[in-house]
């Protein structure tokens, strides 16, 4: 290991405060905009050579800044041609051309992703997809659904996600 700091035999790599920890790691191309969003429905879109390289010691940037009770939800990698599928703990989905978000400076707020609802819930996963892919979705009682992304609802980035609604 080519660390100087061990815990317990094992290598430090990355400081991480509190309980929060990496959701997902994502390959990229070190030229690609990755896009970011919220459970309150909010999106982020940033070029990665905004973000800075740090050192191993260090904690990171701010990333998207949050509204209060808000937290970031998910991050994907951005291609013009494919959309951002955002679905709603109450089973309500949307399609985006990620073309209808603009790159904007690491720490913004973003735009609105989706209007959301009492009745539509929080954000639980925001992915990007083709028009051709298919996505599998399931809930917690376990009903799986199979859906095409090309028949999810693409109504703009700040619509109400009313195209589409898991039943079960």
């Amino acid at each position: 290991c080519a660390c100087h700091t061990t815990r317990g035999g094992a290598c430090v790599r990355v400081n991480i405060l509190g309980a929060a920890g990496p959701g997902r790691v994502l390959k990229t191309s070190g030229t690609a905009d990755l896009l970011r969003t919220s459970r309150k429905g909010m999106a982020t879109r940033v070029t990665e050579a905004d973000v800075r390289a740090m050192g191993r010691d260090a904690q990171g940037v701010r990333g998207m800044k949050l509204r209060e009770e808000d937290e970031v939800g998910s991050c994907d990698v951005c291609h013009d041609e494919t959309a951002i599928l955002l679905v709603t703990d109450a089973g309500y989905g949307k399609r985006t051309q990620l073309t209808n978000f603009n790159p904007q400076g690491r720490g913004g707020i973003g735009v609105i992703g989706i209007k959301l609802t009492a009745k539509k819930g929080q954000v639980v996963a925001a992915h990007t997809g083709g028009l051709d892919d298919e996505v599998v979705l399931m809930n917690a009682p376990g009903v799986v659904i199979r859906t095409a992304v090309r028949a999810w609802c693409s109504p703009g980035h700040c619509a109400p996600g009313d195209g589409w609604k898991a039943r079960g």
